[in-house]
């Protein structure tokens, strides 16, 4: 293999290009540190009108929700009829009625704790959670109960302990019952006991990491959203509600919008602008010398070779970081060649004559892999290149290298957890050139993770996804690795996208060529060789039993793998 006369670091080359230009960047930093503070501050500030105000209409839905279900009861026949009668015995069946009444306001009211009613003659009964608490004493000093006084509105509680952690929402029960022909008079008060906890939640529903807020109701402030607020810088806003005498106050927090917080985001602008206008020339020739030139030989290097013989090798460049590539890549084509030459010169038995069948249709399936990966991830680094994403490029490169030494070992057998980590470095290098899509997660169980599996199963899975998933469809793509043990101990991993799916022909025709014997394949061809592939491999190594199945629908497709139980 001839090596190149001079070899750099593609690393380097930029570094110089940036250290020359530093001196500029020194005089554009101040000017655009000032425009930057300014800007950030007004930002700021509307950024703090916008989420208080979206607080505030939640916080007020609630209130309306509670004071909607104040009317429900005072309405309530069962609650009218029992309190207007001057001997209330006299409908004791009315009692589950106004029960039945209370639990319904729990499935529209957030922790909702008791209802109870203090009758004219001051006996209060509950008709939620039974119990009895010590607030009712307290509410007596706010002279609430007082046959005279039909106001409704909230008490906010402080005396004790106990009482602190709710408030009140008190309204008359009125006799339309006994008077139906005059003006109605108060028989008895009922009110609500409610957490405010619930208050709590829905001020920590705003974005807290940014912004603090604290609930205020008659000028005192009755709820905030954590016991010992962080100290907040100057920027602060208020907003009143339609509930009462609430209002919303916020602040924004001093660790988030501060001096040296504006210090850095004024440098991240300036770099961001300095790359744009001062190196738009430079790295066009930097890129065009040291980086487009090696990649297109190396791509006219990739198609010229031969995948099934794989007797050629690739040419060292003179970039460091594609050497390693071209390093993996020529042990790959090796580790092939002696494959080939160990399944050629096997005994010649019966039983390694059936074998050597197994192994020459395994072999098969591998041959028809090319190169078609790594000459599209090159045509990614090159367009990082041209946008001088250098450090995106040694990332890719890793990553790459990684993925060959990984596909070029000639054991069989990996575990789940080497599976899943190729897969999270093959989506890696796919986001760099794509700006950050698809999205996935992965949910496998731990207890798997050490399980053996076949080599290079899930990849291609996701691959297919990539390539065929999100054709027109308009959801943002994501896709999820799962596995967990099936019903009777096996191994289910399953991957779905939720791309634009199959039509129910296509589904039934790519199920037909999946059950195709190897002949067959041969014979019809296959559209859909990278599943067949798999499923091949996965039924030759480990039994008929296991291997893929496909579901698919218009909001997506899932590949659901069977294994055995294999624990490493």
């Amino acid at each position: 293999m001839k090596k190149p006369e001079e070899v750099y670091s593609l690393r380097k080359k930029a570094k110089q290009y940036f250290q020359r230009s530093l001196g500029i960047f020194i005089l554009i930093l101040l000017i655009t540190l000032l425009v930057t503070v300014i800007t950030a501050r007004n930002i700021a500030k509307g950024y703090l009108e916008s989420s208080i105000k979206q607080v505030a209409e939640n916080v007020d839905a609630y209130l309306n929700q509670i004071e909607r279900a104040a009317f429900t009861i005072s309405s309530n026949n069962s609650f009218l009829s029992y309190y207007s009668l001057t001997d209330p015995h006299q409908e004791i069946q009315t009692v589950s009625s106004m029960f039945e009444a209370a639990n319904n306001l729990s499935t529209y009211v957030p922790d909702f704790v008791d209802i109870s009613v203090v009758s004219s003659q001051g006996t209060a009964n509950s008709y939620y959670s039974g119990y009895s608490y010590s607030v009712l004493e307290e509410l007596r000093s706010h002279q609430i109960f007082d046959t005279n006084n039909s106001s409704r509105g909230f008490i906010f509680l402080n005396d004790t302990p106990e009482s602190s952690e709710y408030f009140i929402y008190y309204f008359p029960i009125q006799d339309f019952v006994a008077n139906p022909s005059l003006e109605s008079q108060k028989t008895a008060t009922a009110f609500f006991l409610l957490e405010k906890n619930t208050l709590r939640d829905y001020l920590n529903a705003g974005p807290s990491d940014y912004a603090y807020y604290q609930l205020e109701f008659d000028g005192n402030v009755v709820c905030t959203q954590m016991d010992n607020p962080a100290p907040t810088h100057g920027l602060s806003a208020t907003a009143q509600l339609n509930s009462n005498a609430f209002q919303l106050s916020g602040m924004l927090r001093a660790s988030i919008f501060n001096t040296s917080s504006f210090v850095l985001y004024g440098i991240i602008l300036l770099l961001f602008l300095v790359f744009i206008s001062l190196y738009i020339l430079k790295f066009d020739r930097f890129i065009t010398q040291f980086v487009s030139v090696p990649i297109t030989n190396l791509l006219k290097q990739l198609n010229s070779l031969d995948s099934i013989a794989c007797s050629d090798t690739l040419q060292q460049t003179s970039v460091e970081e594609f050497n390693q590539i071209v390093y993996t890549t020529n042990n790959m084509l090796k580790a092939l060649q002696e494959s080939s030459r160990q399944i050629i010169t096997s005994q010649n038995n019966l039983y390694e004559v059936e074998l050597r069948e197994k192994e020459n249709e395994l072999y098969a399936l591998q041959s028809q892999l090319n190169p078609h990966f790594l000459y599209n991830t090159l045509e990614c680094i090159r367009g990082l290149a041209t946008i001088g994403q250098t450090d995106d490029i040694k990332t890719i490169v890793q990553h790459l290298s990684a993925f060959y030494r990984y596909s070029s070992s000639p054991a069989p057998f990996v575990t789940i957890m080497d599976e899943v980590e190729l897969v999270c470095k093959y989506l890696q290098i796919y986001q760099l050139r794509t700006g950050g899509t698809p999205t996935y997660n992965v949910d496998i169980d731990d207890e798997l993770l050490d399980c053996d599996t076949v080599r290079m199963i899930l990849q291609p899975i996701v691959e297919n996804c990539i390539k065929h998933g999100f054709v027109n469809s308009s959801v943002p793509p994501h896709i999820q690795l799962l596995g967990s043990r099936d019903k009777n101990g096996q191994i289910l991993l399953r991957v779905v996208d939720n791309g634009s799916g199959m039509s129910y022909q296509q589904l039934t025709t790519l199920r037909e060529q999946l059950e195709y014997s190897f002949n067959e394949s041969l014979m019809r061809g296959n559209k859909h060789l990278g599943l067949y592939n798999i499923n091949r491999r996965i039924k030759l190594l480990l039994g008929s039993e296991y291997g893929l199945s496909v579901f698919s629908n218009p909001n997506g497709t899932e590949v659901d793998i069977l294994l055995p139980y294999i624990h490493n």
